[in-house]
Formats: C-alpha cells, structure tokens, sequence
C-alpha cells in the first residue's frame, strides 16, 4: 500500500482494520463499488511487511483477514491499487 493509503501510525497484527474503495487519480473505479464504500467493515491483520525493493512507490505490504464472501471484490480493487485501510479501535481477541 501507498503511503496516502494507510494510516500514519504503524498498522501491527491483530489490528482490526476496515477496507474502503477508492480510486486512483485520473481512472475510474474498477468495481462496482462506490469510491468511499466500505468494502470490508472489519478486517484482522494477519502480516505486515516492508513492500518488495523494486516497489518504491508502496510502503508497506498487508495481509488480512476478511469475510470470503468479500474477497473477489477487495483483490480487485487491490491488483488496480484502489483499495484504502483505515484502522478500526481494538486489537482482535
């Protein structure tokens, strides 16, 4: 993810985080959700990590835990780098 893209705290696992849809400057959304809809209301981190070294425009990379139902939807908008996080109060139990 992009720096504009996550909060600017550190983001840890077990932090409850929700996904909204967003769009990329100049492109249309590659959904059919609205840009500014939660995709995911409540996602568990699983695994942060520094982004791979030719990737210089990301900062962090996240793996989460979300609903099935839910995750054709998010790695679209994820694989055309529209997706946003936002961090939800608590850790996960």
């Amino acid at each position: 993810l992009k720096g504009d893209q996550i909060p600017s705290v550190p983001i840890v696992v077990g932090d409850r985080v929700q996904v909204i849809a967003v769009s990329t400057p100049g492109q249309a959304s590659s959904g059919g959700s609205t840009v500014g809809t939660s995709l995911v209301a409540a996602a568990t981190v699983l695994a942060t990590g520094p982004p791979p070294a030719n990737q210089t425009q990301y900062v962090e990379n996240l793996s989460l835990e979300i609903p099935a139902t839910s995750a054709p939807e998010v790695a679209g908008y994820a694989a055309a780098d529209q997706i946003a996080i936002t961090l939800t109060s608590g850790h996960a139990p």
